[in-house]
């Protein structure tokens, strides 16, 4: 690590480096000034001045890294363009890519990366999977027991365990501070008060029943004040390859308060994890275990909705902090992933609708639709109280197959509802081709 600092310093200003605490204190000596000096330091990482490079240099990378992003190019190249910026720079000369993006303190993993079963999709920390590779989560009254890695013998003989599968969750608590501290953000989240729309005309989400319900909640104010959220929940499955069938699923949260503009812009989306493919099931009891698994993938998110249901203090922009609670009311996504994330069997079940119960006949081994015509008298509404106490009878049975049983009869999945998905929360189900 090289022990030189090279610093360009006007006449005007004295730097005194202490080095007991690393920091940087900077001191005017002319008394005829009225307002110090800001330097250009103060915006530089502590680890930046600590390995000795000179902080013109930390300016030039972070704009050649800002142009990177800034055109859709991947940091992944920076080793390849190194080089070229060594020309100018040598003392880039022996700095990896890896090294270079921690120093500007752009590095930093949001993401905390879980050991994910692949029979159950309990989570595990990648520090307890190392310790304990089997996997103890209750299912039905007994163990899972299924083997959560890989192992891989080194050269030097030491056994190295891999996690079949993993999964990324991110933190919906920082990622809102880090919204709160951009300038303007928490306006736009009380501009739908200044709308004007006329009569009788729904614009947007604010217009409709939903809003209107929850001015209040629980006795108390909640969107007829200010520092109150309400989130919909968004999932669904992409394939990040063209040449490789491997299918991730992502979860996202979107703030409704935000402007239709301004609501699902990247920067306003809240990335709540990344899940793995599972494992395919080699019998109906294998699926229907593998379909109950978003209780597990799903926990993290829910503990802190639960805590932010009652309120968490934030720092906002303008350097005061402001108490935050949200909500989360919906969920919008496609057929196959509103069954999957709210608890329901898919659309081609016996009674595959999850708006009501109709049992729909079949024929040839297929299922029906439309057999009651358009008599809505012979569509039995769907209840949340109802679907939750589904859930319960299944969630105590005795064994999978009798779970699964019950399941199939009444069009549920997994017990999800019970601990994740809110009463107060509707469902959307979208109609799209991809």
């Amino acid at each position: 690590m090289r022990e030189y600092m090279s610093l360009n310093l006007n006449d005007e200003e004295d730097v005194e480096m202490n080095n007991h605490h690393d920091d940087v204190k900077i001191t005017s000596s002319t008394s005829n000034s009225q307002h110090s000096h800001v330097s250009s330091q103060q915006f530089i990482p502590q680890q930046w001045l600590n390995f000795g490079l000179p902080y013109q240099l930390f300016f030039i990378c972070s704009l050649f890294i800002y142009l990177l992003h800034l055109n859709h190019i991947s940091t992944d190249h920076l080793d390849m363009i190194l080089p070229f910026l060594a020309l100018y720079a040598p003392e880039l000369n022996d700095i990896s890519s890896y090294v270079l993006l921690g120093l500007l303190g752009i590095r930093e993993n949001k993401f905390t990366q879980y050991a994910v079963c692949p029979k159950c999709a309990s989570l595990k920390t990648l520090e307890e999977v190392q310790f304990d590779p089997i996997c103890r989560n209750i299912t039905f009254k007994s163990p899972c027991g299924m083997f959560m890695v890989d192992e891989h013998r080194l050269m030097s003989g030491e056994v190295q365990r891999v996690p079949k599968l993993t999964a990324a969750v991110n933190s919906v608590a920082k990622q809102l501070q880090q919204m709160f501290l951009r300038p303007g953000f928490t306006n736009k989240l009380e501009l739908w008060r200044k709308r004007h729309i006329p009569p009788n005309v729904w614009a947007d989400v604010f217009d409709g029943r939903i809003w209107r319900e929850f001015q209040s909640y629980k006795g108390k104010p909640f969107l007829s004040t200010s520092g109150n959220l309400m989130f919909q929940l968004n999932y669904d499955g992409f394939e990040p390859w063209t040449r490789r069938v491997y299918s991730v699923s992502a979860i996202y949260l979107t703030i409704l308060n935000l402007p239709r503009s301004e609501r699902f812009k990247k920067e306003n989306c809240i990335l709540v994890a990344l899940i793995p493919p599972h494992c395919k099931g080699t019998t109906s009891l294998d699926d229907y275990l593998r379909n109950r698994s978003m209780n597990q993938l799903l926990r993290p998110m829910v503990d802190e909705l639960k805590i932010l249901m009652d309120g968490l203090n934030f720092q906002i922009y303008n350097g005061s902090s402001k108490i935050f609670r949200g909500l989360l009311v919906s969920v919008a996504c496609d057929l196959p992933a509103i069954r999957k994330i709210c608890g329901f069997m898919a659309h081609g079940a016996r009674q595959g609708c999850s708006r009501c119960s109709t049992t729909f006949a079949t024929r040839d081994k297929r299922t029906v639709y439309g057999g009651h015509g358009f008599d809505t008298t012979a569509w039995p509404r769907r209840t949340n109280a109802n679907h939750r106490r589904k859930a319960v009878r299944e969630a105590n049975a005795k064994n999978i197959s009798q779970a699964a049983a019950m399941a199939k009869e009444g069009n549920f999945s997994k017990s999800i509802p019970l601990t994740h998905i809110p009463p107060h929360c509707y469902h959307m189900r979208l109609h799209l081709t991809h």
